[in-house]
């Protein structure tokens, strides 16, 4: 039977002060929903379940998806910057590395595309990152210190990619089939990445790249196999493994999805539905391998036993009213967990399928979610997001003056409180002696989003992006839930709004 889990309807929540915290180290960056009442399996589990976590994150281009392969020590990033967002971004950051403001050490790669790429695959054993984009796929070699072009691919689909048998084919869907190449037979552009690939020069006329000058001219090699899709079989959208080696296929323009095997040219096995949209994307857990999680733009993420057509949970995630891009089922030592991340509601939720709950929901800085990554081995999760009041130029619309409440830890991240010049210790204890001077005032320094779905007393830290961000939330039972990341610099530079 499927049980609707409703997230909250989008309308302004209640301040953090009336929220109820499950432990003395829990994050003020989490609104906690419901108070676990159960015993986690692992102390690490409960920490996760109390939102014990510290937070920081780095400035991004407008990003499109992020990627993270289990056991993985690099996560990879896809984005549109330049000029109005026209050129392709290629980055990857490295887990175990730091920068010089605590972030994950990140690495750009330039990338030949035509136009941004909307695909991305990844193989940590080669080494090797997969972008595509509508006319070409490319793959770029990394190993934390150097990095290059390795092969140029020419398909016929412009679909979604997927590599397969540990890395060594790549596929790639399109209307009339999927294209299949053999990764170790490749091509490649050579030790300095600029040998040519393929006959003739692609076409830079219809590319809206701001600098043409750093498209790759190859024209990549031609599939070397090719499977026609099934009569019953329409072009994916998206597709993912499952832990039975099985494929779940989701159709273009099609509010369902189905199990399938490539050499039946993706013929439907078993249908699922349930949706009231397209599906965005899949996500799967090794520890329960007979389940899949959906996201959809009708805002419900949707958990499936692979053994029965219709969801066991649905998850809204604003009421119906959002697209939803991007959702997670993870498990933290025994304890199941699935992780939603919200594009109107500018939030991350944290649901317990079991207990049928949400727990919390995590701040973004305003910004919507585009792309979630679980890293297991580090306990971290990372969401990469978007800040919507910031146009494709890079300036800020729609801000007005903050109201910065006061709290314990804005106290703690500004050095005093807002609309004072001076605060006395004594004062830390924000006693009611006069109301007057315990109310908001406006701040000429920071801005706040009209807006905005959470105003600025919807966490216990108060801080927006101001622009696009990747976040880490690293949980644990030691880490110092009051690291924070810094208020965004929401202030365009000619100072007009």
């Amino acid at each position: 039977m499927d049980a609707l889990l409703n997230h909250s309807s989008l309308q302004k929540p209640a301040s953090y002060a009336a929220l109820e915290k499950p432990h003395p180290d829990s994050s003020p960056l989490a609104r906690y929903r419901n108070v676990p009442n159960f015993t986690p399996p692992s102390p690490l589990a409960q920490a996760v379940a109390q939102a014990r976590f510290s937070t920081t994150s780095t400035r991004i281009d407008t990003p499109v998806n992020i990627r993270l392969p289990q056991n993985s020590a690099c996560l990879a990033l896809i984005g549109a910057g330049g000029y109005k967002n026209r050129d392709p971004e290629l980055s990857y950051f490295l887990l175990d590395e730091t920068d010089d403001y605590g972030f994950c050490k990140e690495v750009s790669i330039p990338c030949g595309l035509l136009e941004v790429a909307y695909q991305i695959d990844m193989d940590p054993t080669r080494k090797l990152i997969y972008v595509a984009d509508s006319d070409r796929i490319k793959s770029y070699w990394y190993d934390g210190k150097k990095h290059g072009a390795k092969h140029t691919l020419n398909p016929k689909g412009d679909g979604p990619i997927m590599l397969v048998e540990n890395g060594s084919k790549l596929l790639r869907a399109g209307r009339s089939g999927v294209d299949m190449w053999n990764v170790d037979t490749l091509p490649d552009h050579g030790p300095d990445g600029r040998k040519k690939i393929g006959k003739g020069k692609v076409s830079i006329e219809d590319s809206w790249r701001d600098e043409e000058a750093y498209v790759e001219p190859s024209t990549g090699t031609a599939a070397h196999a090719s499977v026609s899709l099934h009569a019953d079989a329409i072009q994916p959208t998206t597709w993912s493994l499952l832990p039975n080696g099985h494929m779940i296929v989701s159709p273009k323009n099609k509010y369902s999805c189905w199990t399938a095997d490539l050499e039946s040219g993706l013929k439907p096995v078993t249908k699922f539905i349930g949706h009231g949209g397209p599906v965005s994307g899949f996500s799967t857990s090794p520890q329960d391998p007979n389940s899949f999680l959906t996201s959809s733009d009708d805002g419900l993420a949707r958990l499936f036993d692979i053994r029965q057509p219709l969801p066991s949970i649905s998850f809204d995630c604003g009421s119906s009213s959002e697209r939803l891009r991007s959702a997670l089922y993870v498990y933290v030592e025994g304890l199941p967990l699935v992780i939603t991340g919200g594009m109107k509601s500018e939030c991350i939720t944290v649901w317990e399928p079991r207990m049928k709950t949400a727990l919390y929901t995590l701040a973004t800085g305003n910004n919507s979610v585009s792309s979630l990554a679980w890293d297991a081995p580090r306990s971290t999760l990372f969401a990469a997001t978007e800040c919507e009041y910031m146009d494709r130029l890079g300036y800020h619309h729609d801000y007005r003056p903050a109201k910065i409440p006061r709290s314990p830890y804005n106290k703690t991240a500004f050095g005093e409180w807002y609309g004072e010049k001076e605060h006395s210790d004594d004062d830390e204890n924000m006693e009611d002696e006069d109301d007057a001077d315990d109310e908001d005032e406006d701040d000429d320094e920071h801005f706040w989003p009209e807006r905005a779905y959470h105003d600025e007393d919807a966490f216990g830290y108060t801080f927006d992006s101001g622009d696009h961000r990747l976040f880490r939330y690293k949980f644990g039972v030691d880490v110092d839930s009051k690291e924070v990341p810094e208020y965004g610099d929401a202030r365009p530079s000619n100072g007009d709004w």
